[in-house]
């Protein structure tokens, strides 16, 4: 059998806890907003002026419940489509983030040329601009490098 260190099991508890309280404080403002709108009506009484509102708050609620329950689900390496969905999204984060920096960083080094030396950078580097991200990343590395980065 497989024990938690301490200090894992203190790292667990942390995230838990926060978990934890969040879905407390999602189940208070779902309880106030039903109090609020729902619990003095009377049969034939209808929210209609609020339903804008209340279709806020319970959509606010919804995502806070989401996000704990995926927290939760990562913090105890539970599998699922949203935990699937997470990680595939971290990943299109980071390609994202990573095209950004190396065009800006290509974008720098084009501003501090001049004449035909910045305009073949920058032709170059608005034809890479036209590549998918998973071609354009390395194309932009090699550029950086002093290599000739073709856009094919």
């Amino acid at each position: 059998m497989n024990l938690f260190t301490m200090n894992q099991l203190v790292s667990t508890d942390c995230v838990v806890y926060e978990i934890i309280n969040s879905v407390e404080e999602t189940e208070t403002l779902l309880r106030c907003c039903w109090m609020r709108f729902f619990g003095t009506l009377g049969e034939d009484d209808q929210p209609k002026d609020n339903l804008q509102e209340i279709g806020v708050l319970l959509s606010v609620c919804c995502d806070r419940l989401y996000d704990a329950l995926l927290r939760y689900k990562l913090a105890v390496g539970n599998d699922g489509p949203d935990v699937d969905n997470y990680f595939s999204e971290a990943k299109d984060f980071q390609e994202i983030h990573e095209l950004s920096r190396l065009y800006n960083a290509v974008h720098e080094r084009e501003r501090k040329l001049s004449g035909s030396e910045r305009s073949a950078l920058e032709a170059k580097r608005k034809q890479i601009a036209e590549l998918p991200p998973a071609a354009a990343i390395p194309a932009l590395r090699a550029l950086l490098k002093g290599g000739e980065a073709g856009a094919e």
